[in-house]
C-alpha cells in the first residue's frame, strides 16, 4: 500500500517540493511480525531528473523521510556540479 505524503523540510538547493514525488510502505519487521507496524519506509522521486532515493534504513518515519532528501539533493548537487565541470 503506498501512499503520498507532503514532508515539512527546506532544502539546501532551492528544490521545488511540486517537483518530488513522496511514497511511503509499510515495512515488516525481521522476524516476521506483521502486528502494530507502520509505514516507514520512504520513496522519493525528483520528476524533473527521475532521480530516485529509497530509505528503510532507520526506526524513524522522519528519519528515513530526511536521508532520502539529502540523497536527492546530494544527486542534484553531483549532476551540477559535472554539468558545470563541462
Amino acid at each position: 500500500m503506498l501512499r503520498s505524503v507532503t514532508p515539512a523540510f527546506q532544502s539546501r538547493n532551492n528544490m521545488n517540493l511540486e517537483d518530488l514525488k513522496i511514497e511511503t510502505y509499510p515495512i515488516i519487521p525481521e522476524g516476521g511480525q506483521k502486528v502494530n507496524h507502520h509505514s516507514r519506509g520512504f520513496k522519493i522521486t525528483h520528476v524533473p531528473s527521475e532521480l530516485v532515493a529509497i530509505c528503510t534504513i532507520e526506526r524513524s518515519q522522519t528519519k528515513n523521510r530526511d536521508i532520502a532528501i539529502a540523497m536527492i539533493e546530494a544527486g542534484l548537487e553531483k549532476i551540477n556540479w559535472n554539468h558545470h565541470a563541462i
